[in-house]
């Protein structure tokens, strides 16, 4: 199982997403449902250039993340659904640069609780965001801090 840092199986697959070296592309997409990842794996490319058949490939680890691999515009691109919450995002970005080599983009579609006034189908972008962490402090042995801790904010 390799080391308890960043724990590989014995044919070199990381232990979150169950991927190994070359069974992701750099060009990716991420979502919290594995329903919201078949829908955008819909729009794939179905045939190559040449007018041969494409089949976009599914892997779903033991650990939840499901990654489907095809090509858009020619584009050799995966979409993976991560589940929610940062500790996924952790998982999912520490061990997918493990196993990729060069430039690497990730995109989050997604959800986000509640934006008042936005209806469904709205593309929300943000112009900046917060990190959130819990204060575990807080709820243990000093009430008098905040619950959460809050980074400042990053454009």
């Amino acid at each position: 199982m390799g080391g308890v840092n960043f724990p590989r199986n014995e044919d070199g697959r990381v232990y979150h997403i169950g991927l190994k070296e070359g069974e992701v592309n750099n060009r990716i997409i991420t979502v919290g449902d594995w329903k919201r990842a078949d829908r955008i794996a819909e729009f794939l490319d179905k045939q190559d250039k040449h007018g041969n058949p494409l089949t976009p490939t599914r892997t779903q680890s033991s650990r939840g993340f499901t990654t489907i691999n095809g090509h858009f515009n020619g584009v050799p691109v995966s979409i993976v659904a991560i589940g929610m919450g940062f500790p996924m995002v952790d998982f999912f970005m520490r061990e997918v640069r493990g196993i990729t080599q060069g430039p690497l983009l990730v995109v989050r579609l997604g959800t986000c609780g509640n934006i008042s006034g936005a209806r469904v189908g709205t593309l929300c972008l943000a112009s900046e965001a917060i990190g959130i962490t819990r204060n575990f402090d807080h709820f243990q042995t000093k009430p008098e801090q905040p619950p959460y801790n809050l980074t400042s904010p990053i454009q």
